[in-house]
């Protein structure tokens, strides 16, 4: 894996693995993404997005709810589901449902947290409910977005090491 490159594959019908390493030790990659304070920060995408509902209930059973609005727009987003399993420092995995439902009515997302030396490579791997709704979402802009948050999440890291 190619450092600070976000890589996808299909896996099967129904799974997507998305992979990124990032130049932080994996405590603070774990941090930044199950503290509601860091997450609002990085987990945006496209300029111009804010997060002014992070919501996170991290305990199985627990809920969450993320909503995403456009500043110069009217446009908003919102997702939430559920936590399944939680085994930090190394994965959680939770239900996830969009509210428009673009990506079907429900899919698990499994989020690795793996060491690499000095790096951390955050892997999920999402199934969905069939290939035809995996199909969309490669056909999607998804995983630019996911590198725009990722970028930021970068930078966060740094801050956060004091670089």
């Amino acid at each position: 894996m190619q450092f600070g490159k976000l890589t996808q594959e299909r896996v099967g019908a129904k799974q997507l693995i998305i992979a990124r390493s990032f130049n932080a030790p994996r405590d603070l990659v774990v941090k930044a993404n199950t503290q509601p304070e860091y997450v609002r920060r990085w987990l945006l995408g496209p300029p111009g997005w804010e997060m002014p509902v992070c919501e996170m209930d991290l305990r199985v059973g627990g809920r969450y709810r993320w909503e995403w609005s456009h500043a110069e727009s009217s446009m908003r987003m919102g997702l939430g589901g559920e936590y399944l399993e939680i085994d930090l420092p190394h994965r959680i995995r939770v239900t996830q449902q969009f509210d428009d439902a673009w990506d079907g009515k429900q899919s698990t997302v499994e989020t690795e947290f793996l060491e690499q030396g000095a790096q951390t490579v955050m892997k999920l791997t999402i199934t969905y409910e069939s290939e035809e709704i995996l199909e969309r979402v490669m056909q999607s802009p998804m995983t630019s977005g996911m590198e725009m948050g990722y970028e930021r999440l970068e930078a966060l890291l740094n801050e956060m090491e004091g670089k």
